[in-house]
């Protein structure tokens, strides 16, 4: 019994130094936001609601301009669905998603940090009539993972400026 212990006690450290050893280590974010508060601009949607839940975990979300150290203003955010291919019968057989978002970034004075900047997501879905109503659920997702997509772009962009 008392070697069985030691078996395992030497396998345990054996496997803790090797995994020490190799240089693993979590990945983590690796973003870290050039100030400690910001305010977000723009209307409101599904894309503002996560853009805000998301920056609130790297920096201070304030609900005055005057209180950030950096205004994000979405200026215009919208998506789309195109028919891209035909059958020879004119059935629609393939499908592109688009979200499209456009934002700048600001200081508390003003100053402009990032300028006007478009983030364009298309995703091509194939479709069939058949399958109409899965498809339709299919297309909510994409667009939700295409919205945590711009998220992620903007959220690394925000974390390249540089304040003046």
């Amino acid at each position: 019994m008392q070697r069985r212990q030691m078996l395992s006690l030497g396998l345990a450290a054996g496997t803790g130094l090797l995994a020490g050893g190799c240089g693993f280590r979590l990945r983590g974010t690796g973003v870290q936001l050039p100030f400690r508060s910001v305010h977000v601009q723009g209307g409101s949607g599904p894309l503002l609601t996560q853009l805000r839940r998301t920056l609130a975990g790297y920096a201070t979300v304030v609900d005055e301009p005057a209180a950030a150290e950096a205004v994000l203003h979405v200026l215009s955010e919208r998506q789309e669905q195109a028919s891209v291919v035909l059958s020879t019968s004119g059935k629609v057989r393939e499908v592109q998603l688009r979200q499209y978002v456009d934002f700048s970034l600001t200081d508390n004075t003003g100053a402009t940090l990032i300028a006007q900047t478009p983030l364009r997501l298309v995703r091509d879905v194939s479709y069939n009539e058949s399958e109409a109503l899965s498809k339709e659920a299919e297309f909510e997702l994409l667009y939700r993972d295409m919205r945590i997509d711009a998220v992620q772009q903007i959220i690394r962009r925000i974390s390249a400026a540089r304040p003046r």
